[in-house]
């Protein structure tokens, strides 16, 4: 919805839209190979050290002292300020996940942590430097209040849709035997992570963490290219 309503206000305004793609001529295999190292390589570079460090502060975070403080807000307070913490910050949706699951699991609604998924991701600096920059500040800003405003709105419309919804526990009972899938589940993504350190360096898997330098650099290049 923000996209097609955005869109037509850079159409109506006059203001550069990006070209479609293409045609894509490559054979099937040629895209076959291309989608696979995409897959378990780029997108291992770009999201392994978001998830482990989403993973690390998830473990750190006091899920108790985080339920007490946000159930004592004001019912659907926690909706609006959740959704407003992700706009500042640049978080990836890897690194978002384990986060919104330990505070909706201290007691944050559904709906909060909907709205922190979608803005958190959407809505951060480097966005909106980058819309500034191709279609002006009038666009960023616009762009901004309708993420914020359907993320708050969706987070609402899931809490009074699905009242009785929660989380469940994150430890609610013995720790399970791993099975054979699971442990191999385990080792082949170890290897991928291994292996994205490999042709990284410790450096640059790190510098993902950069809180967007890299990824507005990406949509810039993908600016100046169009």
């Amino acid at each position: 919805l923000v996209g097609w309503w955005v869109g037509g206000t850079v159409k109506r305004r006059g203001l550069p839209v990006m070209d479609a793609h293409p045609h894509d001529t490559r054979s099937f295999q040629a895209k076959l190979l291309d989608g696979l190292k995409e897959g378990f390589g780029e997108n291992v570079d770009r999201t392994a050290p978001w998830v482990l460090l989403g993973v690390i502060i998830a473990a750190m975070l006091g899920a108790e002292a985080i339920g007490r403080l946000v159930t004592a807000l004001p019912r659907g307070a926690d909706v609006v300020l959740l959704a407003l913490i992700g706009i500042p910050i640049y978080i990836s949706a890897s690194a978002a996940t384990p986060l919104v699951a330990v505070v909706v699991a201290a007691g944050v609604s559904p709906g909060a942590g909907l709205a922190f998924l979608i803005t958190g991701p959407v809505d951060n600096l480097t966005t909106f430097g980058v819309l500034g920059q191709i279609h002006g500040r009038r666009t960023a800003i616009a762009f901004g209040g309708a993420v914020l405003t359907l993320s708050v709105g969706l987070g609402f419309l899931v809490n009074a849709a699905f009242p009785g919804l929660h989380a469940l526990p994150l430890a609610a009972g013995p720790a399970e035997a791993a099975t054979p899938l699971r442990l191999a589940s385990l080792i082949a993504v170890g290897l991928l992570v291994l292996a994205s350190l490999w042709r990284t360096g410790v450096r640059g898997f790190l510098a993902e963490l950069s809180f967007g330098t890299r990824e507005g650099a990406h949509a810039d290049e993908h600016a100046h290219a169009h």
